[in-house]
This record gives structure tokens, C-alpha cells and sequence, in this order.
């Protein structure tokens, strides 16, 4: 028994949250970072063939491959889970416009929504739910 926790092995001070140790497991990833490490420890330091080693972790080899670029280029930092959002937007609205409908909808009362996209040109439905939405 570990203090006033008997069923647990460690005591509750002693669990460091997931987050502060490099981010969550990605909900569809087969391999957690213990695992990313063992099939890197496999293939690098056992002799492992890549193939045997994505075997025996249950991904395909391209995923294996991946992972030991990864863990080449940047070492075990690479062995982290990565956000999937985009970097970039390429299609990304102006700040300058969103500004403009910002200012023209501050006032709510004054100027609808597509009142103030009129005033400024802007006659895509999309694009005005989703600039409106920051003004609000």
C-alpha cells in the first residue's frame, strides 16, 4: 500500500500530466512515444530491419520510415506528437479587410452584416460568417 491510495502504485503528486510531457496521444496513432522509441531502439540499436520492426509495432513500413526521418533529422523531440493544423492559410483574407469589417461592425446596431461586406466589396457568403464571426 502507497499511502492512502491502495490500489494505486505510485502516489498522486507523483503522476506528471500528460500535457506537460510533449502533448497528447493523437487519437489515431498506433504507436505512442514509448512506442516511437522502441521501434527506433529496434531498428538502430538491435539490428532490426525496418520491416521486421513495423511488424512487430503494428504499422506499415512507410510509417516506420517516418518515424526513423523524424528521429534522424531532429532526434527524440522528432518522436513527439505533431499538431495537424495547417501552418499557413493560402487563401487566408487580408488583415487590412478584416480590419475594415471590423470597424464598420463595432457599432452592431448601425450595420448589419452584409451591409458592411457591401461597403466594402466583399461579396462572398463564406468569407463574411466567417470575418463577421471575430467582430462579434
Amino acid at each position: 500500500m502507497v499511502g492512502s491510495f491502495p490500489d494505486l502504485a505510485v502516489e498522486p503528486e507523483d503522476v506528471v500530466h500528460p500535457g506537460l510531457l510533449g502533448g497528447w496521444l493523437h487519437a489515431n496513432a498506433r504507436l505512442s512515444v514509448k512506442g516511437r522509441e522502441l521501434l527506433i531502439s529496434r531498428v538502430e540499436d538491435a539490428g532490426w530491419s525496418v520491416m521486421r520492426a513495423a511488424e512487430a509495432a503494428g504499422i506499415t513500413e512507410r510509417t516506420a520510415h517516418k518515424w526513423l526521418g523524424r528521429y534522424r533529422t531532429e532526434g527524440a523531440p522528432g518522436l513527439l506528437d505533431r499538431s495537424s493544423a495547417p501552418s499557413r492559410a493560402a487563401n487566408r483574407t487580408e488583415e487590412r479587410r478584416v480590419e475594415a469589417i471590423a470597424a464598420l461592425r463595432r457599432p452592431l446596431s448601425a450595420v448589419d452584416g452584409r451591409e458592411a461586406l457591401g461597403q466594402i466589396g466583399c461579396r462572398r457568403p463564406a468569407l463574411a460568417r466567417k470575418i463577421l464571426c471575430k467582430c462579434l
